[in-house]
């Protein structure tokens, strides 16, 4: 009877080991856990009139969104419950978009004005901003922070590390990500073999190179999808079956097409379709030709309650609309 004891626990590991994908990731092919599909509806929060979102964030509560315009890059905010907006930033980017984030309740506003980068965050939804001067920008001399930025990507690792992969459209400068290490006061950079970072789950990033030449989201060889678990020092390949282009609030990663959303809970895949046109997700995808990336992501985001709210559009990701539901 004692020579089985050794043969069961060595059974065990082995069959364990063998459900787990090589990103660590529990397989999540069709042979083993059925997808279910669940149909959805949507809210929608137009924003006020004439104005029409580059990028947004939500509070936590979600009573307030904040947002940049694609006519002046200002930042608003808007009250969804008075229907009110305000102007958070005016007057702002010489040299390139700006963008907003909330993260463990803090606002985080990247900004941009006379040849200047600046990081400013607010722990009371804008009432009060702290802007820290990141970098100025000087023709012809090396930078050791970000002075400019096209991606709309901003994530906390469980150490309190921001890390912000600020410049990914082109394929002369494919190895730069910034890092700060005190809460956006200071910032450097650092190289990365991927920048074009879409997720964060904990302490692992999700990412795909700059080089590859179609979408994602295909299956294990459908993408280049990669994977960190130091901070983008180094990549492994990934077979997760979709492409994360967020995590919700209970860590589930979520996926987008144009007219589906995706989540993994657990091993378990759950598909969310709707009906009708609106509102229209972006499928991640990263071109590459001569020089030039063409890029495509969804701006997804969620409360504290885990509502996820998406902005629409088929123009690249803007839109007049906020949509809301829930993926239960």
């Amino acid at each position: 009877m004692n020579k089985y004891r050794f043969i069961v626990p060595v059974f065990l590991l082995f069959f364990l080991t063998s459900c787990m994908s090589d990103d660590g990731q529990s397989q999540d092919g069709d042979d083993k856990v059925a997808e279910e599909i669940k149909k959805i509806t949507w809210e929608e929060i137009p924003l006020p009139e004439g104005k029409t979102a580059v990028n947004f964030a939500v509070s936590n509560d979600g009573r307030y969104l904040f947002y940049t315009t694609i006519s002046n890059n200002y930042i608003y905010r808007y009250d969804v419950v008075e229907k009110k907006e305000i102007k958070l930033y005016g007057d702002l980017s010489t040299m390139g978009a700006s963008f907003v984030h909330v993260l463990d309740g803090k606002l985080y506003m990247i900004t941009y004005h006379d040849n200047k980068s600046y990081f400013s965050v607010s722990e009371d939804n804008g009432n009060t901003i702290t802007r820290n001067l990141v970098a100025t920008f000087v023709p012809f001399a090396p930078q050791t922070a970000f002075v400019r930025a096209d991606f709309n990507r901003l994530f906390r690792m469980n150490d309190g590390t921001l890390l912000f992969p600020h410049f990914t459209n082109s394929t002369s400068q494919v190895n730069e990500i910034s890092i700060s290490t005190d809460g956006g006061k200071t910032w450097t950079k650092k190289n990365s073999g991927i920048v074009f970072i879409h997720a964060s789950q904990g302490n692992r990033l999700f990412a795909t190179p700059g080089n590859w030449q179609g979408d994602f989201g295909i299956g294990a060889s459908g993408g280049g999808l990669h994977y960190s678990d130091n901070k983008g020092d180094t990549w492994t390949k990934s077979d997760l079956k979709y492409s994360p282009q967020a995590v919700d609030r209970e860590g589930n990663l979520i996926g987008a097409d144009n007219s589906q959303l995706q989540r993994l809970k657990g091993n378990k895949w759950t598909i969310y379709e709707w009906d009708g046109n609106f509102p229209f997700a972006e499928k991640l995808s990263n071109v590459s030709s001569g020089g030039t990336v063409t890029q495509r992501i969804s701006d997804i985001e969620f409360d504290q309650s885990n509502n996820l709210y998406l902005l629409s559009s088929k123009t690249g990701g803007q839109g007049s609309a906020i949509y809301k539901t829930k993926l239960n």
